[in-house]
């Protein structure tokens, strides 16, 4: 969760959060993703792994990432381990691009 797609949304609490699912995205590198060309489906590897989580509410862990001003004042990419979080549901919806894109709703 490093906030690098225009459909995820996190919670000021930290304790809730959208994650956008994978695929439909342009050339990009991992940090910084393309730009969303195609719709997503809950059948790519990755979502669908955490569309099991939540139809068998295995927990998930869950590292944020977050941009921080390094000694050299250069930004870096900073990832933290937040814990284990429960997939409490996962859809598939419309984006902000207008493509449809795999939400899945996290709280710990």
């Amino acid at each position: 969760m490093s906030g690098g797609y225009e459909d995820d949304e996190d919670s000021v609490d930290k304790q809730t959060f959208i994650y956008t699912g994978a695929g439909g995205h342009s050339d990009g590198t991992w940090d910084a993703p393309g730009r969303q060309i195609e719709n997503q489906s809950l059948k790519h590897p990755d979502n669908f792994a955490l569309l099991r989580s939540s139809q068998s509410n295995w927990p998930v862990r869950v590292v944020r990432g977050y941009e921080v001003l390094n000694d050299m004042g250069k930004i870096s990419t900073m990832y933290r381990y937040d814990g284990l979080y429960q997939v409490d549901r996962a859809e598939l919806e419309k984006g902000k691009s207008g493509y449809d894109v795999c939400r899945f709703y996290f709280s710990d």
